[in-house]
Parts: structure tokens; sequence; C-alpha cells
């Protein structure tokens, strides 16, 4: 935890009350990061008391953003936005541009994740403008939001570029739990973008070059978080394992897939964020198509979590999720993509009382349109705000 260990010792050689509390303010922030929310709780609720009916807006303002990165945490997605966004108001009164900088860098990520992309790509260019290049911990996350939302808009040269800034801004700013993210999010980038290739049409098409790509960086980032003790980091593993067991279909090993993809159903995905709610969703329905690819039954009752009746069928209530607009679009339309076809191929009939077929295509085309929508969108705001990395080399390269 090299950033809490530099925090710390400026926090033991600051003097004045007010800096200090900011210090300490900012290593919580630097704990919830690193997964100690526990810790980050009392240190706020501390700091709250301790300067009650006080004038402090800097601190203010890295308490609010503490606020939304705890609220990000649990999945609280429109909370922890309206937290960043009060965070980044409270610094610019305070005239404090760190804080302002590196609140509007998580405003912008959560508005990505809402898929509000407007909203996102006028943020971003926000912030860039108002960086300096010595803030790489705001800049390392600038550059990874901005390189997923070119990724979706496929744009994947803008997308790679963005990418090796975000990992040398992490690497400058000597970060291991940024390190991991960003290396989790390139590769889980790679595998998304031929999860739609593949959805679109069949393995024969996918590059072999690309493929590679995609397991190199999947092994780099698996292997990365094997050796971090983040608990941070640790619950992006399983993501990781899904990209592998894709990795298998996509050259021709089903059997393999379904051999990475039972432990994680055993082990039981959490379901209490939307994002892993979207993970088991994903698992769920990447089992079932191996299964009838295999042309046999998924291996028993009891095997994975909420699975049903032994054919390797999503549970009714994962499937619910699927057809909902809580979803990302992005995910969405591959997941009912896979969806209709291991329904073709499988002889069930369960399903049908669920969700008949023809419903389950409908909902299939509807969510094609909104992710062609929502991707044409997204080049309009990224044109709009002009978010090319040609424009920012200088900021990134000084």
């Amino acid at each position: 935890m090299q950033a809490l260990e530099r925090l710390q010792a400026a926090w033991q050689a600051e003097t004045h009350l007010g800096r200090k509390a900011c210090l300490q303010a900012q290593k919580a922030s630097v704990q919830v990061l690193w997964g100690d929310e526990a810790v980050a709780r009392a240190a706020t609720a501390e700091l709250r008391q301790t300067f009650a009916g006080r004038e402090f807006p800097r601190l203010s303002a890295t308490l609010c953003l503490v606020d939304g990165l705890l609220l990000d945490r649990q999945g609280r997605l429109d909370q922890a936005r309206d937290r960043f966004h009060r965070a980044r108001q409270l610094a610019e009164v305070a005239a404090a541009c760190p804080v302002a900088v590196l609140s509007g860098a998580w405003l912008a990520q959560q508005y990505s994740r809402l898929e509000q992309w407007s909203l996102c790509a006028k943020t971003l260019a926000d912030v860039l403008a108002a960086a300096q290049p010595h803030q790489s911990d705001a800049l390392w996350r600038v550059a990874l939001t901005s390189a997923n939302a070119c990724m979706r808009a496929g744009w994947s040269g803008m997308a790679h570029t963005w990418y090796r800034r975000a990992r040398a801004q992490a690497t400058r700013c000597d970060d291991g739990v940024a390190m991991g993210q960003v290396l989790h999010d390139v590769a889980i980038a790679q595998v998304e973008r031929l999860r739609r290739v593949f959805a679109l049409s069949s393995p024969a098409t996918l590059c072999a070059q690309d493929l590679q790509a995609a397991q190199t960086l999947t092994n780099a980032a698996c292997n990365y978080l094997a050796l971090s003790n983040s608990p941070a980091l640790r619950a992006l593993r399983p993501r990781l394992q899904w990209a592998r067991a894709c990795l298998h279909v996509w050259q021709g090993e089903p059997a393999l897939a379904l051999q990475v993809l039972e432990p994680l159903m055993r082990a039981g995905l959490p379901t209490d964020v939307p994002s892993r709610l979207d993970l088991l969703t994903q698992c769920q329905v990447d089992r079932w198509w191996c299964a009838t690819s295999l042309s046999a039954p998924v291996l028993g009752q009891g095997m994975g979590q909420g699975m049903g009746q032994g054919t390797g069928e999503p549970d009714p209530e994962v499937l619910k999720h699927l057809l909902s607009p809580a979803m990302p679009v992005h995910l969405r339309w591959v997941m009912l993509e896979t969806a209709c076809d291991a329904q073709r191929r499988s002889g069930y009939d369960s399903l049908a009382r669920e969700q008949p077929r023809s419903e389950l295509a409908k909902a299939r085309r509807q969510a094609m349109s909104d992710w062609r929508l929502s991707a044409q969108q997204l080049r309009v705001a990224l044109n709009a705000n002009r978010l090319e990395p040609d424009r920012w080399e200088k900021l990134y390269e000084s």
C-alpha cells in the first residue's frame, strides 16, 4: 500500500490541524480503494465528530469523496454519483484543485457505469482541462474511463492509446491497486469486444492474433491479482475467470470452459452489487451455452447457484435480470444472443414456461437496437468533447 504509506508519512509530519485532517481523510479514501471499508468509515466518523460545526471546505469535499467511494463499493451507483458531484462542487469552492480533479475523475467513471454518455464525456473533458501533469492519481482513472468508453464506441485504436496512458500513470503514482484495476479493465475490454464479434458471427471469424492478445492480457491480469492481498482486487478475480472461460469457448473447448465456470458457480457469486449480478448472469448463460454445445445436460443438480434443475438453464431470477434495463445494454444483447442460441439447441422446454422462445428473440432484437443507439450516442458525445488522445498528449507526456 505505497500510497497509504506516503500519506501516513505526510500525516505524521504535518502540524497544521486542518491540513492534518485532510490527510487523514485522504488516507480513508485510499483505504476504501484497498478494500478496508470498515477502517475508512471509522476514520470519517471520527473526523466528522471532531470537526462538527467548523468550516473546513476542503475537508468536507474530501469526506464527500470518501462517501462516494464507499457507496460505489456497495454498488449504489446513483448515490455515489451524487456524492462525487457534491465533492467536486465543494472542492471548487475551496479552491482545492487536486480534490476537485480527483472527484471529477470518479464522477466521470460513475456516469460511464450509468451509461450517461453525454455527462461522462463532458466531465472527462472538464477534468482533463483542469488537471496538472503531476496528478497521476486522477489521470490514470480519467485515461481508463476514456479507454473503456472508446472501446464501447468501437474505436479500439484510440482505446489502446488511452489504456497505455492509464498504465503509465498507474506506474508513476506507484499504486498497486490502480495497476491491478488497469490490467483487469484492459483484459475484460478485449474479451468483451471479441464477445461481440462472436455473438454476431462464429469463432471462425475471430482473428488468431486478437485471441492471443486477449489470452496474454487475461493471464497478465490474473497473475497480478493472484499476488495481491488487496480485498478490492480479490473481488475482481471472478470476472477474469469468466474471461478465461470465454477464451476456451473460442478455442473450441467448451468442456474446459465448463471446468472454469463450475467452480465459480459452486463458490457462490454474491449478488448484493449490480455488477456481481451481471457476472452471475453471464456465467449462467455461458454455462448453459457450453452444455448445449456438448449436447449434454450440465453435470447434475446443485452444482451451480440457482441453476435450473440440472439442465443448465439459467435461474428464472437471473433470466429476469437479463431481460431488465438494470443490466448494462452492452452486456444484455450479447447475453440474449447467447441465450437464444443455447435455447435453440437445447431441446429443453422448461425455459419456455418462463420466457417463450419468440419473446426471448424479440428481447434480443430490442437489446441489439438499444446497443446500437447507445454506441452511436457515445460516439457523438466523445466527438463533441474532443476526447481523442492526441489532444491531451502534452498533459500525459509531461
